[in-house]
């Protein structure tokens, strides 16, 4: 491990920063994982500068969906492929804290720079017993932990929840898909021992020009809307962190056309129906030359009247498709 968990919150401060993206995992026709596309992609992300950081294991991932061979199997993939080029963030959240903890270790072992727990989503006790979740976890592991915030576990962590959880040793991060007063709170409570993010790239240059945010995790828009020779999130990020917030702002007002795409197909689907809307995202990374292939149950794979559509939209907005593969 690069630090020691007693200044874990110190090397995640100095390193922890910049465009970092959520990556699924891709099957093969008959639903094995294709650990040869996933190096593949982890390769085409790092090799062509559109990710800063790699976070994979949760729901991009479909982790619900892998056993526990499978997702130890992925980690080791994703992290040697990455080879320390860009830092890897493996999630080992499990409804067993005891499996998370083996995951945990085992993230570590392998050479993942930080470890990521999702909200626990079963059993779910009162406000103590989500805080002893994570503490169990905590007191047992060494690597940085970045919490998850997602409620789409059932179960969303109050600024004040973060704000003690914080306290503990080795967490470092948490990835915070709330509202912004939300967030805003949660730094004004916590920011001195815990670094904020939320994956929202409409909200990115704000946050970084008006409230200090260092690190933007983690969502598909870095390897959907970005490709070879073409990487505005990362270039208007570059610029915003160097002060020149007119010249960020002038390449962030030209992503209106893929934002709403991102909205139409992976946003909106969560929010309207509850779907995840994985197989949307493999559909488009695959029509940008990735390996994806399809979806596991109890998730359900694109309409053919859909697919077709997707690929229509993103044709409209000059993405470069290689559909012999879609």
């Amino acid at each position: 491990m690069l630090y020691k968990r007693s200044n874990a919150k110190t090397y995640a401060r100095e390193n922890m920063t910049g465009v970092w993206g959520a990556i699924p995992y891709p099957f093969t026709s008959d639903f094995e994982l294709d650990e040869k596309g996933l190096r593949s992609n982890v390769r085409y992300y790092v090799e062509n500068d559109l990710l800063d950081g790699i976070f994979c294991g949760h729901f991009m991932s479909e982790f619900w969906s892998l056993d526990l061979d499978e997702r130890r199997r992925a980690a080791e993939a994703v992290v040697e492929e990455a080879a320390g080029r860009v830092p890897v963030v493996v999630q080992t959240g499990h409804h067993s804290a005891r499996e998370s903890v083996s995951l945990t270790h085992h993230a570590q072992q392998i050479g993942a720079t930080y470890a990521a727990l999702g909200n626990p989503y079963f059993m779910v006790s009162p406000t103590e017993g989500i805080y002893d979740y994570f503490k169990w976890i905590s007191d047992r592991t060494d690597i940085g932990i970045l919490i998850s915030n997602t409620g789409y576990t059932g179960i969303n962590l109050t600024p004040e929840m973060l704000d003690r959880l914080a306290d503990l040793e080795n967490v470092v991060a948490v990835k915070n898909p709330q509202p912004l007063e939300h967030t805003l709170k949660t730094v004004r409570l916590a920011g001195d021992r815990l670094i904020v993010a939320d994956p929202d790239e409409r909200k990115w240059l704000k946050l970084i020009t008006e409230h200090g945010f260092r690190l933007y995790t983690s969502s598909p828009a870095p390897y959907v809307i970005q490709y070879p020779g073409h990487t505005p999130i990362k270039d208007y990020t570059a610029l915003a962190f160097k002060g020149d917030i007119e010249g960020a702002k002038a390449i962030a007002d030209t992503l209106g056309a893929e934002r709403d795409l991102m909205d139409k197909w992976l946003h909106d689907p969560w929010k309207a129906s509850k779907l995840m809307p994985i197989a949307y995202l493999k559909v488009w990374t695959e029509a940008l030359g990735m390996a994806a292939g399809p979806v596991r149950a109890p998730l359900t794979q694109i309409e053919e009247r859909a697919r077709a559509e997707l690929h229509d939209d993103l044709r409209s907005i000059g993405l470069p498709l290689t559909l012999q593969q879609a």
